[in-house]
């Protein structure tokens, strides 16, 4: 099933899990579609992230207020930062990891850390350009 085709599936389609997998692994926005149940659900979540990282928008309250689940997405694609609360994009070690694994995140740090050396350096290490932000 590719991403697009789960918005406009059946409900029953939408419920089933290795479907729903399927797509967001083609799709990771097609987690906007997905049963709730499977918001919430880690590895969904996670595919879905790796695919795409706006796809975070679309996961469950419980996991989108999860530090830990967070640092762990953050690392796999750093641009989902954009995505998190912002209690998260002020916490220092969130905002390294999704800098580090994507310079760009640094543009959705808080401002403290565009001045962080620690995080800047991170960043500038990927590309020059970095210090431009």
């Amino acid at each position: 099933v590719g991403g697009d085709a789960l918005e406009l599936a059946a409900t029953d389609i939408r419920a089933d899990r290795d479907l729903v997998l399927s797509a967001v692994q083609h799709g990771g926005c097609a987690l906007e579609h997905a049963a709730m149940e499977f918001r919430a659900d880690h590895e969904i979540v996670f595919a879905a992230v790796q695919q795409n990282g706006r796809a975070l928008q679309y996961a469950s309250q419980s996991l989108q207020a999860n530090r830990s689940f967070i640092l762990s997405v953050v690392q796999l694609n750093g641009l989902a930062l954009q995505y998190v609360a912002p209690c998260f994009q002020s916490d220092r070690d969130i905002a390294l990891a999704a800098v580090q694994q994507n310079w760009r995140a640094l543009e959705y740090t808080t401002l403290r850390f565009r001045a962080d050396a620690d995080l800047v350096l991170a960043a500038a290490a990927q590309d020059a350009q970095a210090i431009k932000l």
